[in-house]
């Protein structure tokens, strides 16, 4: 991975596929941008890297052709209709990430007031958010089962949306 890091310029597209306690294992397929206060590579808001060094939870790193960050040809649903364990694609626009898509396990809160995928937040109390583009029920297999519920949030927590 320390190659393929290397070899990335801003604005390139990768699929990153990550791993994070809260929210399972999960893809992002986005163009690369570098944060503009830690200097280094994020793909939809998840850094990649720390002075090209593969970031803790990355687990994958492929760099894509010119082919459009989509979602799969699974079914649109709408963002009040998925549940927690569900597999889906999600496609966000949010600066200055531009569009991505994350691929993963619904993740809920246990009073079942936020639905997220991947840190990023599909819904909030019944109401989805506004940088959802698409939501798609995945219409591949995932190696992976769902995380738990989200009980409670991480000293600092992280979810983007």
């Amino acid at each position: 991975m320390t190659e393929t890091l290397v070899s990335l310029a801003e604005k390139d597209r990768v699929s990153a596929l990550l791993r994070d306690d809260l929210y399972g294992v999960f893809s992002v397929r986005g163009s690369v941008v570098r944060s503009a206060t830690l200097g280094s590579f994020m793909v939809g808001s998840w850094l990649i890297e720390s002075k090209m060094k593969p970031d803790k939870d990355l687990l994958r790193l492929t760099v894509l052709a010119e082919e459009p960050i989509e979602a799969t040809d699974g079914p649109i649903v709408q963002a009040t209709e998925v549940r927690h364990g569900d597999l889906v694609d999600a496609t966000f626009s949010q600066g200055p990430h531009g569009t991505f898509s994350v691929r993963g396990h619904v993740v809920e809160t246990n009073d079942g007031s936020m639905a997220l995928v991947g840190r990023w937040i599909i819904a909030y109390r019944h109401t989805a958010n506004h940088r959802l583009l698409e939501l798609r029920r995945s219409a591949v297999s995932y190696p992976t089962q769902p995380p738990a519920k989200i009980t409670r949030w991480r000293d600092s927590p992280e979810a983007s949306g």
